[in-house]
């Protein structure tokens, strides 16, 4: 399988970092089961940005059949004559083929170079990442030499030759290796050392490229094989005089140049193909100290924010039930604190695919250029974090890659969370989907809100209770289906809901609030309906829901269960206005616990304040599917006790307002 950018494994990195090049990274935890293929969640600090996410290139050959030409592929046969296949004899790690090439030599005192390999252009870039595995061999018996290219990464005008480039060569027998800095025979350099890349072996190969100013010492070129460090010159002309291309075609290695008897072949193969345009990379070693390592393998990123990493999984060789620590290496080289150890292949795929629940009671306060979200985790024991990402425009996040992500926070199931986005700009609308996900990197659909911060936030207190901003605003009622030509709207006692027979509505509360203090281009962030609940019968919990009342504009003092002004019917006649109600806008489960019960009303808050002329009220209706005479009953605005009276908050956003204070008295006019 060829990936580019795979979601089949993710890893997500969180990250707050406080500075770019000023801390290594640092791993705080590690979620999900780690297999090849499987979702994994990593959170820490400084992690970094890169971009593109994904590598330049990532090939694993697992597209291809046996003997298919990789020209199947994103690849280029550099000689048609001898083309690099996909083979399955010889394969590294979890997969079944790598890419495969044989070269001979066919007469003595013939000097031509068997170019047995393959190349392919990516996005030019100053600065190249290079790793791979590769595997050669010879035929039993053979006793010649040969000298070999690796891969080679050039510049653009051409696949070969064109400076900037550099490549590795390993001579077979001669035991040094070449690597040449700005593509001119007086700037290459050789390097002395045992044969390091053993045949018949996957030999890990590393390449760290970074361009230097023409003509200047300042690049960098390092060698890593079977991570070992070979050479590292981080002072280096890598571009001569008056060259300023980056690279952006490389050949693969399946090449050998002067096999030196007649007749001998040499076989070459290569998988796990990597290449990036930054060192910034996610491997899993075999020790939890970096250095101490004998065995790594790179692993493959797709989405790369300031805040999360994700990548799909690479076991490579290591086998399931071996423990593996995990390290983050930053586009400095820094490399991270190791987190384990993991098992490998501790779970397996596809066992559990079902995700956890969304979080519960969603809610959001708006400041100054921030927004706090508030939830409460699902309670699914394989919870493990929730994701939060926003859009702009318009349209919530659909998935946890796309959007911006803002925060993953890894709590205990059933727990209540928040966190504060700072940065925002105000008057922007912000649409927010949190995500949550359990250990095997399922994710759910998301709860949404949305949200605008705003410089200046008021809040505002609607109702005659003590310390109200804006007393005598409330008008309230309730219908009555026994009483069904009765008005209440003088009952300084009851506001009720009433289930009578089963499953049906009895009472109905109305009720008006005056919100004209308002200007009509305020915005409203919440608004919040608190009724004193005292009374109680029948189920122990009791569901009212809040709609806002349309078609018909009732009168408080007159309306009864019969008509909306004392005169005229409810659409559909004597019901108690059922029909001219929208739907829910706010539900309350109301227990037997007495104190105020609360309902979000915003959204018709926020029509009555565009449009004052909607403003018909709004409507409490009893539970529909209660048991018979199940009943809650509520303090109205006409109650003895200022404490216990409706309340409505609203938090607003825009001019602050305030009553206009009485004229004053005893004045004496002068100079008259």
């Amino acid at each position: 399988m060829k990936i580019f950018v795979s979601l089949s494994f993710v890893i997500i990195l969180v990250l707050f970092s406080g500075g770019v090049g000023f801390a290594a990274p640092t791993i705080n935890s590690v979620s999900g089961s780690l297999y090849h293929g499987n979702s994994v969640i990593i959170s820490g600090i400084a992690f970094g940005s890169k971009t593109p996410a994904a590598p330049l290139i990532w090939d694993d050959f697992e597209w291809g059949s046996d003997s298919d030409n990789i020209e199947d592929g994103d690849w280029t046969n550099y000689h048609d004559d001898n083309p690099v296949e996909i083979d399955t004899d010889q394969k590294y790690g979890q997969g079944t083929r790598s890419s495969y090439n044989a070269c001979s030599k066919e007469y003595l005192g013939d000097d031509h170079n068997q170019f047995g390999m393959a190349y392919q252009y990516f996005t030019e870039s100053d600065e190249i990442y290079l790793t791979y595995r590769w595997r050669w061999s010879k035929e039993p018996g053979a006793t010649g030499k040969m000298f070999t290219k690796l891969a080679r990464v050039t510049a653009p005008g051409g696949v070969y030759s064109p400076a900037p480039n550099f490549n590795d060569s390993y001579w077979y027998g001669l035991q040094y290796s070449m690597h040449y800095h700005d593509g001119i025979e007086t700037n290459k350099e050789y390097i002395g050392y045992k044969s390091i890349l053993p045949p018949d072996n996957w030999n890990k190969i590393e390449n760290y490229w970074k361009g230097s100013d023409a003509g200047v010492a300042n690049g960098t070129y390092q060698v890593w094989n079977n991570l070992t460090l070979i050479w590292d010159n981080q002072s280096v002309i890598t571009r001569r005089n008056g060259i300023t291309d980056g690279l952006n075609s490389v050949f693969t290695p399946h090449n050998a140049v002067n096999p030196t008897v007649l007749g001998e072949d040499w076989y070459f193969w290569v998988d796990d193909f990597y290449l990036d345009n930054t060192s910034a990379r996610i491997e899993i070693g075999d020790n939890s100290v970096w250095a101490n390592c004998t065995h790594r393998e790179i692993q493959i990123p797709s989405a790369w924010l300031d805040t999360s990493i994700t990548i799909t999984a690479n076991q490579g060789s290591f086998a399931d039930g071996e423990n593996v620590y995990v390290f983050v290496v930053d586009a400095d080289g820094n490399v991270s604190n190791s987190y384990g150890p993991i098992t490998i292949g501790s779970g397996e795929k596809g066992d559990d695919t079902t995700p956890p629940g969304d979080v519960t009671d969603l809610t959001k306060q708006v400041g100054d250029g921030q927004v706090v979200l508030e939830w409460t985790n699902p309670t699914d024991s394989d919870f493990k974090g929730t994701m939060i990402r926003y859009r702009t425009d318009g349209t919530y996040p659909a998935n946890n890659s796309d959007g911006i992500e803002v925060c993953n926070k890894t709590t205990p199931p059933g727990a209540s969370d928040t966190y504060t986005i700072t940065g925002l700009l105000n008057g922007t609308t912000y649409y927010f989907s949190a995500f949550t996900y359990d250990q095997d990197g399922n994710y759910s659909k998301a709860a949404h809100i949305s949200a605008t911060p705003y410089a200046n936030v008021y809040t505002k207190i609607f109702g005659d209770i003590s310390g109200a901003d804006f007393p005598q605003t409330c008008k309230d009622t309730y219908l009555n289906a026994g009483e069904a030509g009765v008005n209440y709207s003088s009952n300084s006692e009851f506001l009720n809901t009433y289930t009578w027979p089963i499953n049906t509505a009895a009472n109905r509360i109305v009720m008006k609030w005056d919100l004209s203090a308002l200007p009509q281009d305020t915005i409203i962030q919440e608004a919040t309906l608190s009724l004193y609940m005292h009374t109680y019968s029948g189920d122990g919990n009791y569901e009212i829901t809040a709609h806002k009342i349309i078609t018909h504009n009732p009168d408080i003092s007159s309306c009864t269960w019969n008509t909306y002004n004392g005169s005229n019917s409810w659409t559909g006649g004597a019901n108690g206005g059922e029909q001219d109600i929208a739907s829910a806008e706010s539900s309350t489960i109301v227990d037997k616990t007495s104190g105020y019960k609360n309902w979000n009303i915003t959204q018709m808050v926020q029509e009555w304040v565009d449009n004052s002329s909607t403003n018909f009220g709004l409507m409490l209706n009893s539970d529909t599917t209660a048991a018979s005479d199940s009943n809650r009953y509520f303090r109205p605005t006409e109650y003895l006790s200022q404490d216990q009276r409706p309340v409505l908050t609203i938090k607003y956003c825009g001019s602050d307002i305030s009553k206009v204070p009485s004229e004053p008295t005893g004045l004496t006019v002068i100079g008259e």
